[in-house]
C-alpha cells in the first residue's frame, strides 16, 4: 500500500485530521483547533488541490480560562455528491455555573462514565453540539440543520447518501434516549433510534451500548413511508458502524478505562462485527479500530498506542465471504481512515504532524 501524501500547511493546528471523509473527487479534513473543515478537489492533472476552508461558528466561551485545560472538540463529516455534512461537538468538564447556558448537555455520570448516543466518555463531561450542510466546494452558505430542544444534543454521528442526510440526537431521558432525524428533499422525520448511525441508499442502521458488554442495531428500510426498526442484539458495545454491499459492519468500543487490569468490564479480546444484511446472521473477527466500506472492501486502522504496547497498523479486507480475506497490512500509525472506489484515505503520524495520504484501493 504505497501512497503520497498531504502534509499540512501553514496555518493548520494539531487538530488537522481530526475527521476525514472523501469520495473520488472531494476530501474533506476536519481542524478541530481551528475550528474549521478543509475541502480539497482531484484535479484534471491527478492531484489534490486545497478549495475551500469552512470556518465553523465559534465554541463557547470559557468564563474561567486559567481554572481550564480546553475544549474536547470533535468533528463529524459525510459526503454525498457535492453536499458536505457537518457534526460538532464540544465538550468540557464540569461547566461553572456563568458556563452552564453554553454547555447545556449535562448528562449524569454513571459508574464514572458519561453515555452519548451509547458511546461512554468520562464520566463529568458537559456538551454542545450542531449540525450543519453547505457545499463541498462552492462558497455557499453554511445552514444549520439541527433543531436543538432542552436537553438534546446533536453533531456526535452524521450520515449522508444521494439525497438522503441522516443525524442522531441524543437526550437526557433514559425512557427515551435518544432519535435520528432524517432529511430528504422537504421531507423530515424521526426515527426510534440513538447512538452511532451509518446510512446507504435505503438502508440506515443506528447502534449503540446497551450495556458494559452488549449492544442493539436498529435497522430501518428508508423506501418505506413510515420506517419502524428491526432490533439485532450484538455481543459487543458500539464504536462505530459502516455498511458494506452485503454486511453491517460494527467496530467494539473499548471502555475508556480499558487499560485498567483491575476492571472487571475490560474488553481483553476486541472484535469487529459483521452482520449479514440478509439474514442477520453474526460473524466476527478479532481487532479493532476506525472503519470504512466501499462495496465490499473494508479498511480497519489503529494508531500506536500511548504506553507502546500496540502498534498501529492499516489493514483491507475482501468481505465477498466470510470470514473476510485479507488483502494487505501496512504497520503505521493511522489515526483513521475512509475508503471509496478508488482511494484509502488515512490519517497518519509522521514526523511533521499528522499527514493526509492517498493510496489506490485496488493495491
Amino acid at each position: 500500500m504505497s501512497a503520497d501524501c498531504i502534509e499540512p500547511q501553514p496555518g493548520d493546528s494539531p487538530g488537522f485530521g481530526n475527521a476525514l471523509v472523501a469520495n473520488d473527487k472531494f476530501l474533506a479534513i476536519g481542524d478541530t483547533q481551528a475550528n474549521r473543515i478543509v475541502v480539497y478537489r482531484h484535479t484534471s492533472q491527478r492531484q489534490w488541490a486545497r478549495v475551500r476552508t469552512i470556518a465553523l461558528p465559534p465554541n463557547p466561551p470559557i468564563a474561567n480560562p486559567s481554572s481550564r485545560a480546553g475544549y474536547i472538540v470533535t468533528h463529524k463529516l459525510a459526503i454525498a455528491g457535492d453536499k458536505l455534512v457537518i457534526g460538532k461537538v464540544v465538550a468540557i468538564m464540569r461547566p461553572e455555573a456563568q458556563e452552564a447556558a453554553s454547555f447545556p448537555y449535562q448528562p449524569p455520570a454513571e459508574r464514572g462514565r458519561t453515555y452519548v448516543g451509547g458511546t461512554a466518555y468520562f464520566g463529568g463531561l458537559a456538551f454542545v453540539g450542531a449540525v450543519y450542510r453547505t457545499s463541498v466546494a462552492a462558497n455557499s452558505p453554511l445552514e444549520r440543520i439541527d433543531r436543538p430542544k432542552d436537553k438534546e444534543l446533536a453533531g456526535f454521528s452524521v450520515a449522508a447518501d444521494g439525497g438522503k442526510i441522516a443525524f442522531s440526537v441524543a437526550t437526557y431521558d433514559r425512557q427515551s434516549p435518544g432519535y435520528v432525524t432524517v432529511i430528504s428533499g422537504d421531507r423530515r422525520y424521526s426515527l426510534a433510534a440513538s447512538g452511532e448511525i451509518a446510512m446507504k441508499k435505503n438502508l440506515l442502521v443506528a447502534g449503540s451500548t446497551t450495556g458494559d458488554r452488549q449492544g442493539k442495531l436498529a435497522v430501518f428500510n428508508l423506501a418505506d413511508a413510515t420506517p419502524s426498526p428491526f432490533t439485532v442484539a450484538i455481543p459487543i458495545p458500539v464504536r462505530e458502524i459502516a455498511l458494506a454491499d452485503k454486511y453491517i459492519v460494527v467496530a467494539e468500543q473499548l471502555r475508556v478505562n480499558q487499560f485498567s487490569r483491575q476492571n472487571p468490564n475490560m474488553t481483553m479480546f476486541p472484535k469487529t462485527l459483521f452482520v449479514n444484511i440478509a439474514d442477520l446472521s453474526i460473524t466476527s473477527i478479532g481487532g479493532f479500530g476506525n472503519i470504512s466500506t466501499y462495496g465490499n472492501k473494508l479498511a480497519r486502522s489503529y494508531p500506536n498506542t500511548a504506553d507502546g504496547e500496540a502498534y498501529g497498523k492499516i489493514e483491507l479486507f475482501n468481505l465477498g465471504t466470510m470470514p473476510p480475506k485479507s488483502l494487505g497490512l501496512r504497520n503505521a500509525s493511522v489515526l483513521r481512515s475512509f475508503l471509496t472506489k478508488n482511494y484509502l484515505f488515512t490519517v497518519e503520524n509522521q514526523n511533521s504532524g499528522d499527514a493526509i495520504c492517498i493510496a489506490s484501493s485496488s493495491e
